[in-house]
């Protein structure tokens, strides 16, 4: 054996390592993704069908609703449309402000304060607890924006604490 032998061999040693290295992980991410690709064949279908459920309940309660709009609230709001994005419910209400004494700065977050309990303390809080939102859209008579806001369950969730 000659001099010039021995670091030849410290190399092909060292190559078979990291050829033995790679192979493990490649072996290792085959195996990762035939492993979360049975996962995701047996529980995709059961989140998708929970989200389709969800949309289909709320399509549901959103045809019930429409026949019956546009709906008169109180003496200065009217709900005259309803409709759904994905889980996300939008009601559109009309605020008669020829009514009120004057038009608040502040609108929709006044609102905000009286519909979070109202909301949050009726049966639409189990709508909310499975993922759904309501979203409230206020204008005047002549569609003017008035303001908007949300209600998730977390707020319901920070509303008894």
């Amino acid at each position: 054996m000659n001099l010039d032998a021995a670091p030849d061999l410290a190399e092909q040693t060292q190559g078979k390592k990291k050829r033995r290295t790679v192979r493990a992980l490649l072996w290792a991410t085959l195996w990762a993704t035939v492993l979360l690709g049975l996962l995701m064949v047996n529980f995709a279908p059961r989140l998708i069908s929970e989200q389709a459920a969800i949309e289909a309940a709320i399509a549901k309660s959103e045809e019930a609703i429409q026949p019956t709009l546009p709906k008169k609230i109180d003496e200065l709001t009217t709900l005259v449309a309803i409709h759904h994005i994905g889980r996300k419910v939008q009601f559109d209400v009309v605020v008669d402000l020829g009514k009120a004494a004057s038009r608040p700065t502040s609108f929709a977050a006044q609102l905000r304060a009286l519909v979070l309990p109202k909301v949050c303390n009726s049966e639409m809080v189990q709508s909310l607890r499975i993922g759904a939102s309501y979203e409230y859209i206020y204008r005047d008579e002549e569609s003017n924006d008035l303001g908007s806001f949300i209600i998730s369950n977390s707020d319901c969730q920070n509303l008894t604490k």
